[in-house]
C-alpha cells in the first residue's frame, strides 16, 4: 500500500495506525518526522480481531465503547456457532486469490469463517495458502467460496467458470460454488466478521435459518 506522506503530514494527525500492508520505509519516514505510529499486525483469528479493537479503544480513550462492540460481536458469533455445531461438517475451499491459486489457511482470521460456520477447511493443515487445482480436486470440497473482485465479469467470475468445468467436484455437482464480496471477507473488524460469518455459514449450511434472532 503506497500512501502520500505529504498528505498525511498536512492533516497533522495525533497518531497514524499502520498495518502489515503499510510500507516499512514509509513508516520509518513518518517516525523520523515526529509522527506517532501505532502498528497493528494482521490478526490470525476472531479473538485477535477483538483484542485489536479493545487496544484501539484504549488508544482513543474509548475503551468502554470498544468493549461493548466486542462483547456484542462475540455474542452473535457464539449464537451462529451454536446453530451449526450439531450439523455435518462440510468440506470448504475458501479462495482468496488466483495466479497462483490461494486459499484461506489456519494462520488467517478468514479460517474462522469456515470453522465457526460449521465447515472443515480443506487447506487447514497448510502453512502457506498457495494451492493447485489438483489439490482441490483431491480434497473434493462440498462448497467452494470465491472471495475476489469481479463477481460479474472479472477474475472472480472467471474463476467460478473454471471450477464449473470440473464436473468431478461435489461442489459443482450440487451447485455450491459462490462468489462473495472480498471487502467483507478481508476486513478484520468485529462487525464485518459477524456479517461475513452469517453469509458464509449460510452458504455452508443453506438448510438452516441464520437470520439474527
Amino acid at each position: 500500500m503506497q500512501v502520500s506522506i505529504e498528505k498525511i503530514i498536512s492533516l497533522r494527525p495525533d497518531m497514524v495506525l499502520a498495518t502489515a500492508l503499510t510500507r516499512p520505509e514509509q513508516i520509518n519516514q513518518l517516525e523520523k518526522m515526529g509522527v506517532r505510529i501505532v502498528r497493528f499486525r494482521q490478526p490470525a483469528s476472531f479473538p485477535e480481531i477483538c483484542e485489536q479493537v479493545v487496544e484501539l479503544g484504549q488508544l482513543l480513550g474509548l475503551e468502554e465503547r470498544a468493549r461493548h462492540i466486542v462483547r456484542q460481536a462475540k455474542e452473535e458469533v457464539e449464537a451462529l456457532r451454536r446453530k451449526t455445531a450439531h450439523l455435518p461438517k462440510r468440506k470448504v475451499f475458501l479462495q482468496v486469490g488466483s495466479r497462483p491459486l490461494f486459499a484461506s489457511v489456519t494462520s488467517s482470521f478468514t479460517h474462522d469463517f469456515i470453522a465457526l460456520g460449521g465447515g472443515v477447511n480443506i487447506a487447514e493443515g497448510q502453512r502457506s495458502g498457495t494451492m493447485d487445482y489438483e489439490k482441490v480436486i483431491a480434497e473434493n470440497p462440498d462448497v467452494i467460496i470465491i472471495a475476489m473482485m469481479g463477481s460479474e465479469t472479472g477474475i472472480a467470475a472467471e474463476e467460478k467458470r473454471n471450477w464449473q468445468r470440473m464436473h468431478v467436484l461435489k461442489a459443482v455437482q450440487t451447485g455450491q460454488i459462490h462468489v462473495i464480496e472480498p471487502s467483507l471477507v478481508c476486513s478484520p473488524s468485529p462487525a464485518t466478521f459477524v456479517q461475513t460469518l452469517r453469509v458464509i455459514a449460510g452458504l455452508i449450511h443453506p438448510e438452516i435459518d441464520l437470520r439474527k434472532d
